[in-house]
């Protein structure tokens, strides 16, 4: 399936909220720096599909660039713990965990399952 545009995604997730198409177009989103329209279209996405792990990884991503810090935490630890071969999730994870002032032993847990799930 291909989409040419924004629009006609967009035409998509509305007739089909539960389309798996949904991290598509929050990329879109997030890429011009809609955060706002990211965060909606992955909360509705996630809504019928919260395992879609990519959908996971862009509302991450939208909550960091939003600056809210906790709920990318909550989101980042969702993922490595339930994909934890999404090295991308464990790096954001690991720099924030040291921002947010986690102890090493909170980071060397998340970085053990991901290291645990490669071997």
């Amino acid at each position: 399936m291909k989409f040419s545009n924004q629009i006609e995604l967009e035409k998509k997730f509305a007739n089909n909220f539960a389309s798996p198409i949904f991290p598509i177009l929050a990329k879109i989103y997030y890429d011009k720096k809609e955060y706002n329209r990211a965060l909606k279209v992955c909360q509705i996405g996630l809504s019928y599909d919260s395992d879609n792990f990519l959908g996971q990884y862009i509302l991450s991503e939208t909550y960091l660039a939003m600056q809210k810090d906790i709920e990318a935490e909550k989101t980042l630890k969702f993922i490595i713990k339930n994909d934890a071969h999404n090295i991308n999730a464990l790096i954001n994870l690991v720099y924030l965990e040291k921002k947010l002032n986690r102890s090493a032993k909170t980071i060397q847990k998340f970085i053990n399952i991901g290291i645990n799930q490669h071997i």
